[in-house]
C-alpha cells in the first residue's frame, strides 16, 4: 500500500476496537487485516479487531455498553438491530442499540429457498413444505425466513426442521427436508458474490434445482410498514446466482461497520477514508473485501443513518448519499 497522506500526521496516536465475530469467522479475519493495514499505513490511527460470539453479543454490547461509545466499532445489520429490538429469538428481551451510526457496509446479506421439487414454486408452497432451516438462533437462515412468511405474507408454516445451514441442504438433497433456506452475500450491485458452503455444496451435486424467493417486495413493505424494519427491497438479476433464469424478487440486509454518534469525527473520516483508499489492496490480505466495493458502501445509507465523520469522507469523494 502507498503511503496514506494526512493534515494531522503529528496527532496522537488513537486506538480503535473493533467487535467482530468469532475467532476464524471472515468478519473477524477481515478486520484482522484491516487492522494490521491499518498500524502499517496510518501515522496515528490504530484498530484492533475483536473476537466475539457474534452479532447478538455485540448488539448487547452496543446497547448496554456506554464505555464502547467513544472509541468502538461494531460489526452488524440493521436487520439484526430490528430484531434485536423486537426481542425475537436468539435474543431473551427487546434491546435497543440507540445512536448508533454507519460508517460502511461492507456486503449486503440477502436469501432465498431451494429446492429439488419441480412442484414447489411459490412462497405459499414453501411454507406449506418441509422446511429445513439454518440452527433456530441463526437470523439469516432461519429467524428471517420464517420472520417473512409468518409476518410479510401471513402464512401458517406447515413443518420446519431447524437443522443448520449446510445440514439443511443436505437434508434437502437426501429428500428428508423438501426445501432449504439459504442466506447469501453479494456487492449491492450483484456483481460479486461469495457463495456460503451450503450453496457449493448444492451446485457441486449434478441434482437440479430451483430458487424461490421468501421475501417478495410486497411482503417487505408489509413487513416493514407494520413492524418498523429497514429491509432493502432488491432484485436478483438473472445469471446473478447458477441456473437463476429469471429476475428474483428478495430482501436486502446491509452488513456494516457502526460507530456511535459520540464517537470521534475525525476519527470516523479518517476510517472511511482509509477504506476507500485501501479496499482493493486489501483484497490481497482477504478475499472478502472484493465485496466491499464503492457501488455497496453506502448501500441503504442516508444523511441521517450515516456517522457524519463518514458523510464527510463520501462528500469529499464525490459519492451521492441521499438526505433521507
Amino acid at each position: 500500500m502507498g503511503l496514506f497522506a494526512s493534515a494531522t500526521m503529528a496527532q496522537e496516536a488513537f486506538s480503535v476496537k473493533m467487535l467482530t465475530a468469532p475467532f476464524g469467522t471472515n468478519v473477524h479475519a477481515k478486520y484482522a487485516a484491516f487492522g494490521q493495514a491499518l498500524g502499517k499505513d496510518h501515522p496515528w490511527l490504530r484498530l484492533e479487531a475483536l473476537e466475539t460470539p457474534g452479532w447478538v453479543y455485540n448488539s448487547i454490547e452496543m446497547a448496554k455498553n456506554p464505555d464502547l461509545r467513544k472509541d468502538t466499532l461494531s460489526a452488524i445489520s440493521p436487520g439484526a438491530l430490528f430484531a434485536a429490538a423486537q426481542g425475537m429469538r436468539p435474543w431473551r428481551s427487546p434491546t435497543q442499540a440507540e445512536g448508533w451510526k454507519a460508517l460502511w457496509v461492507y456486503y449486503v446479506l440477502t436469501g432465498y429457498f431451494v429446492t429439488t421439487d419441480p412442484d414447489i414454486e411459490t412462497p405459499e408452497q414453501v411454507a406449506a413444505s418441509r422446511m429445513g432451516l439454518g440452527r433456530a438462533t441463526q437470523t439469516h437462515w432461519s429467524v428471517f425466513p420464517r420472520l417473512f412468511l409468518e409476518q410479510g405474507y401471513g402464512y401458517r408454516l406447515n413443518q420446519v426442521d431447524s437443522l443448520g445451514p449446510s445440514e439443511a441442504m443436505r437434508a434437502m438433497l437426501d429428500g428428508t427436508v423438501d426445501t432449504a433456506a439459504v442466506s447469501d452475500s453479494f456487492t449491492y450491485d450483484f456483481q460479486s458474490r461469495s457463495a456460503p458452503g451450503a450453496m457449493m455444496e448444492l451446485e457441486s451435486s449434478g441434482r437440479n434445482f430451483r430458487y424461490i424467493s421468501h421475501a417478495e417486495h410486497a411482503a417487505i413493505d408489509k413487513l416493514n410498514n407494520t413492524m418498523g424494519s429497514a429491509f432493502l427491497k432488491m432484485t436478483i438479476p438473472a445469471g446473478a446466482l447458477p441456473g437463476l433464469e429469471a429476475p428474483m424478487e428478495t430482501y436486502g440486509d446491509p452488513a456494516t461497520v457502526y460507530a456511535h454518534e459520540e464517537f470521534p469525527e475525525e476519527t470516523a473520516y479518517e476510517l472511511v477514508k482509509f477504506m476507500m483508499t485501501n479496499w482493493q489492496e486489501l483484497q490481497k490480505h482477504h478475499s472478502l473485501w472484493g465485496l466491499t466495493t464503492p457501488n455497496t458502501w453506502v448501500a441503504g445509507q442516508t444523511v441521517q443513518t450515516l456517522h457524519p465523520g463518514a458523510v464527510r469522507a463520501y462528500r469529499e469523494a464525490g459519492i451521492h448519499i441521499p438526505e433521507e
